[in-house]
């Protein structure tokens, strides 16, 4: 096995009052683990690197000039022809590719791209992400694996991904190091395979929000009542008076009940707001309102 580590540190090379390479150029460092396999299989490669367009993109006076138009015609008409061409060198076609991941951090070249080459959703990968919904995002690509495409087709499963991971972005630190995130956003997209998948995530939010230093331990905090021969858990202020669903207080990660879960969903949506976003001034995120209503459909 190998890491292979690549990194760049363009805004050094970068002059203060160039708006056109400034607002895209950025540090950035990425890894990945090379391994050997027994495949006999030998890929035709072709780089169509005959330096014609060197101007558009280039070092001059140690500060990097670029050509935006001249980047985005070469990115939009080579690289189709250099995509087709591969592909017909190594006898394949896009149904035979699982994945597309192309070097590119421009969601505008990247649609078009999507667009001009015909490729479906479920291969193209893109993962764009925002801190903040009224700021321009930044894309990130997993490498490890490439799981979100497999839901492109499940509408709520989709909605649950955006809203989560946005989740995440709002509640945790920039570029702060924390292997049980990480762990956990591994074993979202685990669970969403499970048929059980919502009450999974129910638990799941938990367990995330007390890594972040809210413990939302209910059993501390609620009382108990028997109606009808039925044990019920409430928690009550002097002006109202809130049932809990039984499975989350017992932590009953087995129970199906879509209206017990969507409840349960709607109180940490409550104690998020409450407790965390109000006090911050930040508001309440649109994709977890808009993943609330799809699941009711």
């Amino acid at each position: 096995n190998t890491l292979l580590i690549c990194s760049d540190t363009y805004t050094k090379f970068l002059e203060n009052n160039d708006r056109t390479c400034r607002t895209i150029f950025s540090d950035s460092a990425s890894s990945c683990i090379v391994s050997a396999n027994s495949s006999n299989i030998s890929p035709v490669f072709n780089f169509f690197t005959d330096g014609s367009g060197a101007n558009d993109l280039i070092e001059k006076n140690n500060y990097i000039k670029m050509n935006g138009s001249g980047v985005f015609l070469f990115t939009t008409t080579t690289i189709p022809n250099l995509f087709n061409d591969i592909l017909k060198k190594n006898n394949l076609k896009i149904k035979d590719i699982d994945h597309f991941i192309f070097h590119q951090a421009s969601k505008l070249v990247l649609d078009k791209l999507k667009l001009e080459l015909n490729i479906p959703s479920n291969k193209f990968h893109i993962n764009y992400n925002s801190k903040n919904e009224n700021k321009l995002g930044y894309l990130n690509i997993e490498i490890e694996k490439i799981l979100t495409p497999l839901f492109f087709e499940d509408k709520k499963k989709l909605s649950c991904i955006v809203s989560s991971l946005s989740l995440v972005k709002l509640l945790t630190v920039d570029n702060q190091s924390n292997a049980n995130i990480y762990k956990l956003i591994d074993d979202f997209y685990n669970f969403l395979e499970n048929k059980n998948w919502i009450n999974k995530l129910i638990f799941w939010e938990l367990e995330l929000l007390k890594l972040i230093g809210y413990d939302l331990e209910l059993k501390n905090i609620v009382k108990e009542e028997i109606i009808d021969d039925k044990k019920l858990y409430f928690v009550s202020s002097s002006d109202e008076k809130k049932y809990i669903p039984n499975f989350l207080v017992e932590k009953n990660n087995e129970v199906v009940d879509f209206n017990q879960m969507f409840t349960g969903l709607k109180l940490i949506s409550d104690y998020l707001e409450k407790s965390i976003l109000r006090p911050n001034n930040i508001s309440h995120p649109k994709s977890r309102i808009e993943f609330l209503n799809i699941i009711k459909e």
